[in-house]
């Protein structure tokens, strides 16, 4: 008998094989460089040089965020890990599609490839960014409750709720008064309180803006409203003395009963019966709270003859009521003026005073 022993010799006739064509993998973007993930390897039916020998990636790895290392073990199977290589930041790439590719040793080799999909989670990296640093607006004093002054809008990059905004004014450092409120989620600012031009006329709100992450970002930005005037205040008559000093004086010669002063609605002066046309009375003043055109006045006497108002004239700028003709004590010893005061706004607002002229023989 003779024993025949064939030795078979392995020839490259199979590629390397991963066991499924696609595989899809995860890194939060906050991952540090060199964090591995454990890929399948590929496997191949040769032995030796021609089993699989090493492992490269064909495509889809931008700015090189990525490497590969393997090692082998004890059953001859070429393991396969993919690894951090740089930084990641899902705002500006979220996912990244590779082409693996494994060869053997063949002369020339064979090769087997996998897509691995790479999803780059989102981390609260990011804070609001308002679209202005600062915004400006005006709002009429008699703005209703409710009226729309401006809107404010700031943008996250994030994702999810680490990219959804909500704003709020600081109260801490603004708006105590709480004069305006912000809509959480739109930014639009509204009147929350009446406004008065002539008790406030810029309000300085601080907005925030802030992420609903876990450990939220936030950002301020700074809103000037500056309230405009609206004709809603009518001038308030005063009255200037045409003392030297311009203060009431009265006589050491002065009668029991005799007027001296008086702060009321009705305004009291002297004149002697034979003053000259022209001869001052007394001054009057308004002052109006408003501003420009709501707040110029103009001053006039209303006619009312049953009170001799004819005797007198006041001059439209200045307020001062002088004599226009001659008087007669005999006739009316004690002539009631009616000032009015108006000022210039649309509509027009106004206000009286009364002055009693004592004319003395």
């Amino acid at each position: 008998n003779v024993r025949v022993v064939v030795r078979v010799l392995d020839e490259n006739d199979n590629a390397p094989t991963f066991p499924t064509p696609i595989m899809s993998i995860e890194f939060p973007e906050n991952t540090p460089r060199d964090v591995k993930r454990t890929l399948n390897p590929a496997r191949d039916a040769d032995l030796g040089r021609y089993n699989t020998q090493r492992y490269s990636i064909v495509s889809g790895n931008v700015n090189n965020a990525f490497r590969l290392s393997s090692h082998r073990e004890r059953d001859g199977v070429l393991y396969l890990d993919l690894q951090i290589n740089g930084f990641l930041d899902r705002e500006t790439t979220p996912a990244y599609s590779l082409v693996v590719e494994a060869l053997d040793g063949g002369s020339p080799p064979l090769r087997g490839q996998m897509t691995v999909n790479i999803t780059i989670q989102d981390v609260n990296d990011n804070q609001p960014i308002f679209n202005q640093s600062r915004y400006f607006a005006t709002v009429p004093e008699n703005a209703t409750l409710g009226t729309t002054v401006l809107q404010v809008y700031a943008t996250d990059q994030d994702a999810g709720e680490n990219g959804q905004v909500e704003y709020a004014i600081n109260r801490r450092q603004s708006d105590k008064e709480q004069m305006f409120r912000i809509d959480p989620a739109t930014g639009l600012i509204s009147v929350n309180k009446p406004l008065d031009f002539e008790t406030r006329e810029l309000h300085e709100l601080v907005v925030v803006a802030k992420d609903r992450g876990m450990q939220p970002l936030e950002t301020t930005a700074f809103v000037s409203i500056r309230v405009t005037d609206v004709n809603d205040n009518q001038p308030i008559i005063n009255v200037i003395f045409l003392s030297d000093d311009a203060t009431p004086k009265i006589s050491e010669s002065a009668q029991p009963g005799e007027f001296v002063a008086r702060i009321s609605d009705v305004y009291h002066a002297n004149v002697m019966e034979v003053a000259d046309p022209g001869t001052s009375v007394i001054q009057v003043t308004a002052v109006d709270r408003d501003e420009g055109n709501n707040s110029a006045i103009v001053y006039s006497l209303l006619d009312t003859p049953d009170t001799h108002s004819h005797w007198f004239q006041i001059d439209s700028h200045s307020g001062l009521i002088t004599t226009r003709a001659h008087i007669d004590c005999e006739t009316d010893p004690v002539p009631q003026l009616i000032v009015m005061a108006q000022d210039n706004g649309r509509p027009p607002l106004s206000s009286t005073g009364t002055v009693l002229v004592t004319i003395h023989d």
